[in-house]
């Protein structure tokens, strides 16, 4: 769901919705389903259903990024991400805006941090629709750097 930029005390708000659950509900439940078929046979193999709930919680964690909605706000002065990796994160943290099409990095450093700590800086926006609105947007806080054609340069190493 995409909303329009709206003006508060900081300035301008930019708000969207990524939910890819809701765009492809019958892949979703398909993947649903497999899910579900994977966990019934360990459990039907092992005779035990701790195992069955062990890979169900394994598959819902890996999966909890296209089930669970994840909202996405740019305001006057903070980045705020709500749902499975929630945070806020302030301007003054971030520098460059790494984009790489469908994603978009906004990093305090100029490439890619390679590092573990470096990793947790990085601050990953899911365009849903909006990707031309979302760099407009950024173009007036951040510098903006084209990854798109950077052919062998993987965001994660």
């Amino acid at each position: 769901m995409n909303e329009q930029p709206e003006q508060n005390e900081a300035g301008e708000r930019l708000e969207w919705r990524v939910w890819p659950a809701a765009q492809k509900p019958v892949r979703s439940v398909v993947v649903g389903l497999i899910a579900l078929a994977f966990c019934t046979a360990v459990v039907w193999s092992f005779h035990d259903i701790g195992f069955g709930l062990i890979g169900l919680t394994v598959l819902y964690m890996v999966l909890q990024v296209h089930y669970v909605p994840t909202h996405y706000r740019l305001d006057g002065c903070e980045i705020t991400i709500r749902g499975p990796y929630s945070g806020r994160w302030d301007w003054s943290e971030v520098r460059y805006a790494l984009d790489f099409g469908m994603m978009i990095a906004l990093s305090p450093t100029p490439e890619p941090p390679r590092g573990r700590r470096g990793k947790r800086r990085l601050v990953l926006l899911r365009p849903e629709g909006n990707r031309a609105e979302i760099i407009a947007y950024l173009r007036k806080r951040v510098q903006i750097i084209d990854k798109r054609n950077d052919k062998g340069r993987a965001l994660w190493p």
